[in-house]
């Protein structure tokens, strides 16, 4: 859903204004190389986008304070607004949190924990074929369409006018 996000260009800036806040410790050279992050808004819920180097395996520790600075400025960002709409945090890697390695139980217990600050990881693998997958499936409905509109017309080309 994130290609037909809607978001207004006033809650872009204000997002990109309190982002930088938050960005403010680093240097020039990072701020100007930060894309890794994006804002979008989908379905009425706020989603923010961390990409983590697909190559990267990054710690629980070290993510969910990072993203919970995100995601308290939005919300803060959308009260002011005068709404009481979700925030959503998707962390994109392409490699388990480190802790996930320990044991089923300590990568559940991660993502419960997670999920209570709306926070989901995704790996790049995982979103790359469910986007294979929805395309696919539209792509065969859109097959499907075009086959229903071209026995339709052959129906109209063989009913007769009536004047």
């Amino acid at each position: 859903s994130w290609d037909r996000a809607t978001e207004t260009p006033l809650m872009e800036k204000n997002v990109r204004t309190e982002f930088g806040k938050l960005d403010a410790k680093l240097t020039d050279k990072e701020k100007s190389g930060r894309f890794d992050i994006k804002y979008k808004k989908a379905s009425g819920k706020h989603i923010i986008i961390e990409l983590k180097r697909s190559n990267r395996t990054i710690n629980e520790y070290e993510l969910i304070p990072q993203v919970d600075n995100y995601r308290n400025a939005l919300e803060k960002l959308v009260k002011e607004t005068g709404k009481n709409e979700p925030v959503e945090v998707i962390c994109i890697v392409g490699k388990p949190l480190k802790q996930w390695d320990i044991s089923e139980e300590k990568e559940e217990e991660s993502k419960r924990s997670m999920a209570e600050k709306n926070i989901r990881v995704i790996f790049y693998k995982e979103l790359i074929e469910n986007s294979y997958r929805t395309y696919n499936a539209f792509l065969e409905k859109n097959q499907d369409a075009g086959r229903a509109f071209r026995l339709i017309k052959s129906i109209e080309a063989e009913i007769p006018k009536i004047d």
